[in-house]
This record gives structure tokens, C-alpha cells and sequence, in this order.
């Protein structure tokens, strides 16, 4: 514990490479000290398995550059501050000099994460004192209990800024320019992630018939005018189904001049035949590729894409999707649906079609699965959803997106966590609940 700040001037000027650790209150006043000071920081470090969305969003520098989509605390996540690049902790290797700043409010805390972060290999781990930090905001800004009470009053504006722009966006009724939606080709899977939102681990072996999915694109078409943002074919694993390049001519006859993609874990890819390359190719279906923590040579997938003219998308972002978040559904159903609606970052993000009715989110479309498997009873109403077959129009179905249902009442979003290691499913009740 460094508690003064000239010794803890004297240990820096060690080191080359200095991490700090945190985006709190206190690790904000270390970055600004060490920058008055001429200390170099190589990065600030996220960790994101204790930090969620909502954490990370109060960190107050203007969000600039590109962000990992399917790392549920990178999508939230500052690139700079200060511009001092933000990365997550697990992905910088500790090396040879480097020293790793820590600054946390409680001892407790303090010793839970230093026990882990001792993992990670840095030659030096400074913990920063009460005191010292006290010491360093009187030097730079002001009484450090005037910057600490600035700072939650920050924090709450922040949230309740948060949750105003998503009422006003949610309640903003989108065009028919913002429709997408994405259909289920199979619903089990050949990988099976642990805490699958789309509960595919638990789905029995299930295909979608070609003449029911030709049925409902003619209908959902109609209804557009062929217009749509963009069209997901998935699963489970969408290679899995025997037929499906027959799929692709269908989804391209009823629209036209939509992005179209068949999602993948690329397991199966490189067993795939030239009918099916050349089916992508004529049909302009997109690959997109989630690329997990498993044994697939995903640089080679993307070198046969190429070479069959296919265009090929990364579902995982800048590399492998390496983290989930856990549901937390509550069974009992007592959370509030209109909170849940205005703080979820899932709704209407993929609008699911499944058997001629469109869900504003994956997990209630499939909550069958998990039903079925565990025994439960999550109850859909006829509220939950649209069927394309009542309504007279798109407006109707953009209406129902843009307001809560139901099926919201069974997530519990105060225990829903965020950037959990990645790992095969045991198909335990304890993954979703």
C-alpha cells in the first residue's frame, strides 16, 4: 500500500509501462495526476468481469473509435481517456517492468481482486491509500470530499440521462428503414455456449420447414414493401440444416436489395461444398462469423471466403468472443416490464421471427427450450408478440416494438451480469437463472 505521494513518485519513474486500473472516481484523479506529473500510462484497465454496462458507461470521455459488439463490456466501454486507451484487463498480458496502479475505496474489495490480479503477471502491483488518493485530489483539483461529492452527483446525471434518452428512443416510432429481423433456421446447435440467450443448448434437434419459412417471407414482404434493414439466418447452427441454400434463394426473391447473412460458429464451414459457396455468391448472402475461443482455423475461413467471392462479417468484433452475460430470469415475475423495457440493451436489437410471429427479443421467442427442458412454466400471452397473419399493416408491427410487453416482468435486470468468461454449456439451471 503506497500512502505518500513521493514514494509513490519514486516507484513509477521504474517502471516503462504503467497500467491503472479502474475507471472510478479515484482512478480519474490518478490518470490526471500522473499526466501533470509527466508519467507515462500505458493504458486503463477495465475489468471486465465485475464491471457491467452500466458501470462503464459513467465514464465521463467522449466515446471515440470501434468497439467489440459481442463483448457485453466492451459495447459500452470509453476507447479513451485523456487519450489513454481503455482495454480490458485480460487482455493485457502483464510484461516484464510493468506496474499496474490499483485504486479502490474498501480493503475487502481491495484483497478480493488483488488475489486475482496476481495472475496476470505485472512485475509490480501498487495499491493506492485513502489517504494518498485524498492527498493527490487536494493538489489537483479541490477538498476531496467537495470532488467526491461532484463526482456521484456526475454519476447520477449520468444514469438518469442514460435512461431518459432510452425512453425518448424507445417511444420514437422507428421506419420501416429500421426493420430487421432474424429467423431461426435450426434451433439446436453443434457448439452449445453456456447462458445462450437463445436457450439452444436445451433444443431438441429441430429444422424449419422450407414451405413454412417461404410462407412467412412472402407475408412479412407484403407487409414491407420488401424493405428491410437486414436479415439474420441462424440458429443454433443454421449449417446444420440439410436445406439450407435453399433458404437463400427464398430470403433474396422476397427481398431483393436487403443485407442478408447466415450467422455461423464456422465449425461446419470449411466442410461446406461448392453449391453452397456458390449459392452465397449468387444470392449475395453474407457470412457472419462469431469466432469463439475454440479449436477453428477462422483465418482460413475467412481466405476460402475470399476466394469464392462470398463477403464474410466478424459477429465477434476486433476477435474472439470470449465473454457472455447470464439472463437472470426471475420466476417469480415481479420485476416491472416498463423498467425493465427502458434499461434492457436487448430490445428490439433483434427483432425474432419465429412461426409467423415476430418477438421484440430472442429469449421470450425461445423460452420454450428452456421451459421444456427444466420443467418450467415462463408464460408467453398474446401480448408478447405479433402475428403477421392479423395485422393489416407494417405500422402495426412497428407500434408493438417500440413499447414494453408482458415477458418482461420475468427478467431480473439488477442481477444480470455482464462479461462472464466463455465456456461450453452444462446445461445447468444455474446458467439462466
Amino acid at each position: 500500500m503506497v500512502n505518500n505521494i513521493e514514494k509513490m513518485t519514486n516507484e513509477l519513474q521504474k517502471y516503462p509501462n504503467i497500467i491503472i486500473y479502474g475507471v472510478g472516481k479515484g482512478a480519474q484523479a490518478i490518470v490526471e495526476w500522473c499526466i501533470k506529473k509527466s508519467v507515462a500510462i500505458q493504458s486503463i484497465a477495465v475489468d471486465c468481469f465485475s464491471v457491467g454496462p452500466e458501470d462503464c458507461a459513467l465514464i465521463p470521455s467522449r466515446r471515440m473509435g470501434g468497439f467489440n459488439a459481442f463483448s457485453e463490456s466492451d459495447m459500452w466501454m470509453d476507447s479513451e481517456i485523456h487519450g489513454i486507451p481503455v482495454n480490458r484487463l485480460d487482455m493485457l498480458i502483464g510484461e516484464k517492468e510493468t506496474s499496474l496502479i490499483v485504486v479502490e475505496k474498501h480493503e475487502a474489495i481491495e484483497k478480493k481482486y488483488l488475489q486475482r490480479l496476481q495472475n496476470y503477471r505485472f512485475q509490480n502491483i501498487l495499491c493506492i491509500s485513502n489517504e494518498l488518493l485524498e492527498e493527490i485530489c487536494e493538489e489537483l483539483f479541490t477538498p476531496f470530499e467537495l470532488y467526491s461529492k461532484y463526482w456521484d452527483l456526475q454519476e447520477v446525471t449520468i444514469r438518469e440521462l442514460q435512461l431518459l434518452r432510452n425512453c425518448t428512443r424507445r417511444q420514437l416510432k422507428p421506419t420501416i428503414y429500421d426493420f430487421h429481423f432474424e429467423f431461426h433456421i435450426v434451433e439446436h446447435c453443434n457448439l452449445g455456449c453456456r447462458g445462450c440467450t437463445h436457450f439452444s443448448p436445451l433444443a431438441k434437434e429441430e429444422y424449419l420447414d422450407i414451405h413454412e419459412f417461404e410462407r412467412d417471407m412472402k407475408r412479412i414482404s407484403d407487409l414491407t414493401g420488401s424493405v428491410a434493414r437486414f436479415i439474420n439466418l441462424l440458429g443454433g447452427e443454421p449449417l446444420l440444416h440439410p436445406d439450407l441454400i435453399e433458404f437463400f434463394a427464398i430470403a433474396r426473391k422476397y427481398f431483393p436489395d436487403t443485407k442478408i447473412r447466415v450467422v455461423t460458429n464456422g465449425i461446419l464451414l470449411l466442410e461446406q461444398n461448392e453449391m453452397f459457396w456458390s449459392a452465397c455468391h449468387e444470392n449475395k448472402i453474407i457470412i457472419g462469423v462469431t469466432e469463439y475461443p475454440i479449436n477453428i482455423d477462422y483465418g482460413k475461413i475467412k481466405q476460402v471466403a475470399k476466394s469464392k467471392r462470398v463477403d464474410l462479417e466478424s459477429f465477434s468484433g476486433d476477435g474472439v468472443r470470449d465473454e457472455m452475460w447470464k439472463l437472470s430470469l426471475d420466476e417469480g415475475g415481479k420485476n416491472r416490464p416498463m423498467e425493465n423495457f427502458m434499461r434492457c440493451p436487448r430490445p428490439n436489437a433483434c427483432v425474432f421471427f419465429s412461426h409467423g410471429k415476430i418477438y421484440s427479443c430472442a429469449t421470450m421467442a425461445n423460452i420454450k427450450h428452456f421451459n421444456e427442458y427444466f420443467g418450467k412454466s415462463f408464460e408467453l400471452c398474446e401480448w408478447d408478440f405479433v402475428d403477421i397473419y392479423k395485422v393489416d399493416s407494417i405500422s402495426e408491427i412497428l407500434e408493438y416494438l417500440r413499447n414494453p410487453v408482458p415477458f418482461c416482468r420475468f427478467c431480473n435486470i439488477e442481477k444480470r451480469t455482464y462479461g462472464n468468461t466463455w465456456a461450453p454449456s452444462k446445461k445447468m439451471i444455474e446458467e439462466w437463472i
